[in-house]
């Protein structure tokens, strides 16, 4: 398959533009919140079958999975 390249010019900026002297902020951050990252779904599970993978001998259960990464 043949690849495609495609280019693109950056736009041109217009005439009083100053950078970031122009920027005007409408809000605030918000703070940050405290979660608990859990190792579900099927995302997961696939990131963990590759893993198991490139680590010879590991037992492909689960448990065994979760305790190598």
């Amino acid at each position: 398959m043949a690849a495609v390249q495609v280019l693109l010019h950056l736009p041109v900026l217009p005439q009083g533009w100053t950078g970031e002297k122009g920027f005007k902020p409408i809000g605030e951050l918000s703070s940050a919140t405290q979660r608990n990252i859990e190792p579900v779904g099927p995302h997961f599970l696939a990131h963990a079958r590759r893993v198991c993978h490139c680590f010879p001998g590991v037992n492909s259960s689960r448990t065994s999975i979760l305790t190598r990464l």
